[in-house]
């Protein structure tokens, strides 16, 4: 029975933690640590255009684009609330 590794990479954050680091150590010894794992995956799923092009350039097999959107309204509006809600005790 063949094994199936499915990376799923939503955000930048994995690649951009060390490949964009300010210390340019961190960024030679493991700005592209993630790119031996999309090599071996049979599917990355990724949630943009840039992460599918990073993906590519790191010799995916196949991606699966599926796009995460986040309402920075509806996002401000929530954590405003939840703090409201821890303030006044009521967690």
């Amino acid at each position: 029975m063949k094994s199936v590794l499915v990376l799923e990479l939503l955000g930048c954050m994995l690649f951009q933690r060390y490949d964009q680091h300010r210390w340019w150590l961190v960024r030679a010894l493991l700005g592209r640590k993630i790119d031996a794992v999309i090599r071996h995956s049979t599917l990355v799923v990724v949630g943009n255009e840039y992460l599918a092009q990073r993906a590519r350039d790191a010799g995916a097999k196949s991606i699966k684009i599926m796009p995460t959107v986040v309402d920075g309204e509806l996002f401000l509006v929530m954590r405003w609330f939840i703090n409201l809600v821890e303030v006044n005790g009521k967690h």
